[in-house]
C-alpha cells in the first residue's frame, strides 16, 4: 500500500478536526523508532507493534531507522563527505 493510498484512506475516515492529533502520533512514532531495537522475529507481540510504529512513523523509503522486523541492523544510509 502506497502513502498516497493511506492518506487518502485516513482522510475519509478521521475527521477534520482530529487530524492534528493524527498529525502528532506520527511525529511521535517518528521520534521513537531510532532508539527502538529491531525485533528479532515479526511474529512476536514486539515485533507486531514495531511494525505499527514503524507504519505511523511513515518510515517508507529513504531513513536510516527503517528496518524491518527479522534484520540484524537498520539500514545504513551514506553521509555525503
Amino acid at each position: 500500500m502506497d502513502p498516497t493510498t493511506i492518506l487518502t484512506y485516513l482522510i475519509g475516515v478521521v475527521p477534520v478536526q482530529d487530524l492534528i492529533y493524527l498529525a502528532a502520533l506520527c511525529g511521535v512514532c517518528a521520534v521513537l523508532m531510532p532508539w527502538l531495537p529491531v525485533p528479532a522475529s515479526k511474529a512476536s507481540a514486539y515485533g507486531r507493534i514495531y511494525t505499527a510504529l514503524n507504519l505511523l512513523a511513515q518510515n517508507f523509503r529513504n531513513v536510516a531507522n527503517r528496518a524491518q522486523p527479522g534484520t540484524t541492523q537498520a539500514a545504513q544510509t551514506e553521509s555525503p563527505k
